[in-house]
Formats: structure tokens, C-alpha cells, sequence
């Protein structure tokens, strides 16, 4: 593998990316010159450097650490996510470009998908990150936890504190699971970003606020709206930047970068050579459905190398751990699998809204006590 980089650009052309290594510039996109070097790549004579971005002319250019080896294969970085598909490329220059400005940011896709990732990049560009994940505050102190409170103002508040929107100080603040916030949590902090002012609990004056807030949700919007969980207006108030995190089944050529990855840290500290995967295994990785997304695939590398350092290289090792994570899921979960007039009859049984249904189906759970079950195991799993 040799050290290179892929710049990559945005404008009214659309998207597109170029592979450099470490010598021999060439004309991109609109015609400019890229001239890569070891501290960076020279676009129309403006250095971009590792992971940053830069705005030159109508586009936008990103340079994105990356190596290549023979055979077409190519692995980018940026911060702790790494790729190699035209979809992670493009979140990767996303993120990058974001990063030009202090808007607010939204960040959408299924759970797993390594949203905490792009908010980690942010922080590191901004010097730090606070992240509060609203599924695990409980409703009723959701609003203490995020605007904080005075000494005082409610029983058992025997001491003033800051909280999530005061701590983040000129950094990032990332708000994960947006979407578990309590309706009036949304409003009140809808009206702290309109204002970029707020109160704590029982406060009387108005602290100002610092921090960019960068947001994710696994809720598909449209429906997060339409179920009541998600406010409009909050959610174009931070939909400055949005950036969507594509599952792993929709980008197979990214299964090897992630492998490598894994299977380093696996045997960190054990030898020094990462265990080569057969093509059969690379073959039944790319053509698993991955529920879980990265996360699953994380796990099922490391539930494979606790077996034997060489796992990765036994298509057995590798089905059977395959095998052990679909207890987690319930058999039949893809909707595409499910024929619509079934689909339309389980909605109406279940007694459930529409966008309650697909939510809970999403997450591997039984959608209704009442409706048709789908799995005993899926009740357990709450991803």
C-alpha cells in the first residue's frame, strides 16, 4: 500500500474525486491544476490540507489522506472514518466541508452507520465535542441536562450547574438521538438557536450560546415528523449542513477497508501482521445484509479473532459468527421482502400509526403486542 491522497470536489457540476499520490499534479475539474505534495494538495495554487477543505472558485475541494495498493484497491481517512466507496467519499467531503463554517448540522441514517464519527471530526476541527444522547436522559430532566439549572429551582437542586448547552463552551455540542427530546425540549431549544441566547432552570439571565450543535437521528424525517416526534421548524433549523450516513449494505467495497481495520486492532499488541481474508470470506461479508451496520460488523470481526488470530481467513469462523449476531434480528425484517398487501394488513392489526410501525420494525421490535409477531427473539433487541 502506498501513501496517497484523494482530493475530492462539489459545485454546480455535482460531486466528483481524483486519486493522487505523492507526485505528478494534473488538471481537475473545472480545469485546475492539483499539484499534491506530502503536506497536502495544491488546488489553483490554494494548499488544502490532510482532511480539511477549502473553497476554490464556485466549488468546494477537499483532500482526503488516503492509500492505495494494486489492483484498484484504495482506502481514505478522515478522522476516524475510513472508505473506500464513492458514498463514503462523498460523506467524508461533506463532513470536510462542514467544517468551513460554524452552522448547525444534521446527521441522518440507521443505527450503527457511525454518525458519532462525522460530530467527532467536527470537534476535532472546532478543539472539542460535549455529546449528550437524549435516548438516555430521561424525559422530565431533559431540559435540566441540556440548559442546566439555578440552585434552587426545583426540589434537589441544592447547587447551580451548567448543562450540555453551556459545558460545550466554543466547541461542539453533539445531540445524539434528537429525536427521543420531549416535544417542549425541542421548542425551547429551537428558540436557543434562533436567538443564540438561553436561561437556565430558574435563571434570570440570559447566557449566550457558543457552541456549534451538530444532531443526529436514526429516524427517517418524514416520518419522525408525521409521528410527532420530530418538530419541523427545529429540524430546519439545523439542516444548515445535512449529511447521510449510507448503510453498509449499500456499499459492499467498503467491507475490506473496514476488515483490515478491525482485524488491526484485533491483534494490536499480539503480532504484527494482520491475517489476510480468503476471497470466499470477502464474498459472503459483502453479501450479508448487515442489520446493524457497522457496529455488527465490528462485532463480528472480533467475535471471530477471539476464536483464532486467523479467523478472518475461515469462511466456517466467519459464518458461524454471522450466524450467532441474527439472533438480534427478527427473520423477515427487510420490507422489500414483505409483499405490500401483507405489509398493509399487519399495519392495520398492529393498531399502530404507519410511521410508529416502520420505526419500531426498523429497530428489530415486535410492532404491536396485539399485531402478528414476528420473532421471540425480537423483543430482546433494542439497537
Amino acid at each position: 500500500m502506498k501513501d496517497g491522497w484523494i482530493v475530492c470536489g462539489s459545485g454546480p457540476e455535482g460531486f466528483a474525486s481524483w486519486e493522487f499520490g505523492l507526485s505528478g499534479g494534473r488538471f481537475i475539474g473545472d480545469g485546475r491544476y492539483a499539484a499534491p505534495g506530502t503536506d497536502g494538495v495544491s488546488v489553483g495554487g490554494i494548499l488544502i490540507g490532510p482532511g480539511r477543505a477549502a473553497r476554490v472558485g464556485a466549488a468546494v475541494y477537499s483532500c482526503l489522506p488516503a492509500r492505495f495498493g494494486t489492483g484498484g484497491i484504495r482506502e481514505a481517512r478522515l478522522g476516524r472514518m475510513a472508505g473506500a466507496s464513492d458514498a463514503m467519499l462523498q460523506v467524508m467531503h461533506s463532513a470536510a466541508a462542514a467544517a468551513l463554517s460554524n452552522a448547525s448540522v444534521l446527521i441522518l441514517g440507521e443505527s450503527g452507520t457511525g454518525k458519532e464519527l462525522v460530530a467527532e471530526y467536527l470537534g476535532s476541527i472546532a478543539g472539542s465535542m460535549h455529546g449528550i444522547n437524549m435516548g438516555a436522559v430521561p424525559g422530565d430532566l431533559a431540559e435540566a441536562e441540556l440548559f442546566g439549572w439555578m440552585r434552587g429551582s426545583f426540589t434537589g437542586a441544592v447547587d447551580s450547574r451548567a448543562g450540555a448547552l453551556e459545558a460545550a463552551g466554543c466547541g461542539v455540542l453533539f445531540l445524539d438521538e434528537i429525536g427521543e427530546a420531549p416535544a417542549w425540549v425541542q421548542v425551547k431549544l429551537l428558540r436557543a438557536l434562533d436567538t443564540r441566547k438561553f436561561r437556565r432552570l430558574g435563571g434570570g439571565r440570559d447566557v449566550e450560546l457558543k457552541a456549534r450543535v451538530v444532531a443526529a437521528t436514526n429516524l427517517d424525517p418524514i416520518e419522525g415528523i408525521a409521528s410527532g416526534r420530530l418538530r419541523l421548524d427545529l429540524l430546519e433549523r439545523l439542516a444548515c449542513h445535512v449529511i447521510r450516513m449510507p448503510p453498509l449494505r449499500s456499499r459492499p467495497a467498503d467491507i475490506p477497508c473496514l476488515l483490515r481495520l478491525f482485524s488491526a486492532a484485533a491483534v494490536q499488541g499480539v503480532r504484527d501482521q494482520v491475517p489476510q481474508p480468503s476471497p470466499q470470506v470477502i464474498d459472503l461479508l459483502r453479501r450479508w445484509p448487515w442489520h446493524g451496520n457497522v457496529r455488527e460488523f465490528r462485532n463480528v470481526v472480533e467475535r471471530v479473532m477471539l476464536a483464532s488470530l486467523d479467523g478472518m481467513s475461515s469462511e466456517r469462523l466467519v459464518n458461524a459468527a454471522l450466524e450467532q449476531g441474527r439472533v438480534f434480528h427478527a427473520p423477515g425484517c427487510d420490507e422489500a421482502s414483505v409483499p405490500a398487501s401483507s405489509r398493509a394488513d399487519e399495519i392495520s392489526a398492529s393498531g399502530l400509526p404507519r410511521s410508529t410501525y416502520y420505526y419500531r420494525l426498523k429497530r428489530g421490535r415486535i410492532p404491536s403486542d396485539q399485531g402478528p409477531r414476528r420473532s421471540v427473539t425480537a423483543s430482546a433487541s433494542r439497537t
